[in-house]
């Protein structure tokens, strides 16, 4: 007897896929089945954030925001990766914590970015060196609740920053000091 990967359905469904796709030979790398004048994603550049890849049984959360041109990962793991639009990684932060939400792009130079229970509004302050520029974040606040942060902060009439816990608790803090305005809970 055949396995299932043998049946006449699969053989139908592998032959006619380049009957409604066609390849975008200008999308990178990667090949990427695309149709006719739709948008798509295609790999431009890619880089490891472990050095041992190691499959785990646990989901990958945080994620992946723009900050300007540049992108801002956030990994499990507690790090805070900015990268180029080139795929240079900037600056990495390290925090003990985990990022489980993906961080907030406040403007051009600062950023939100939620660690277990905290959350710490971050500044990317530039130095140029000659031809080299350093990056690196000053921290300008944090505030921690009881409970880990539950959804992506939010902001709030450019005056403050609303944040939701995991104990159904948001704290509304002003967004320039970090400090507690006002606390709701179910």
């Amino acid at each position: 007897m055949f396995p299932r990967i043998f049946s006449p359905l699969f053989f139908l469904i592998l032959f006619s896929l380049p009957l409604f796709a066609e390849f975008d030979e200008n999308a990178g790398k990667a090949p990427v089945f695309v149709k006719k004048g739709e948008p798509h994603l295609a790999i431009e550049w890619a880089i490891p954030l472990k050095k041992n890849q190691v499959q785990v049984n646990r989901r990958e959360e945080a994620g992946v925001t723009l900050f300007g041109e540049d992108l801002l990962v956030a990994t499990r793991s507690g790090e805070l990766h900015l990268f180029g639009k080139n795929g240079g990684l900037k600056v990495t932060a390290v925090f003990e914590g985990e990022c489980t939400v993906a961080p907030l792009a406040v403007d051009e130079t600062h950023a939100l970015v939620s660690v277990s229970n905290s959350v710490f509004m971050l500044e990317l302050v530039t130095e140029k060196k000659g031809k080299k520029t350093d990056y690196s974040w000053k921290v300008l606040w944090n505030i921690a609740g009881k409970a880990t942060v539950a959804t992506q902060p939010l902001i709030y009439e450019d005056k403050f920053v609303l944040i939701q816990f995991h104990d159904s608790v948001i704290y509304v803090v002003d967004k320039e000091s970090g400090e507690l305005k006002n606390m709701y809970s179910d």
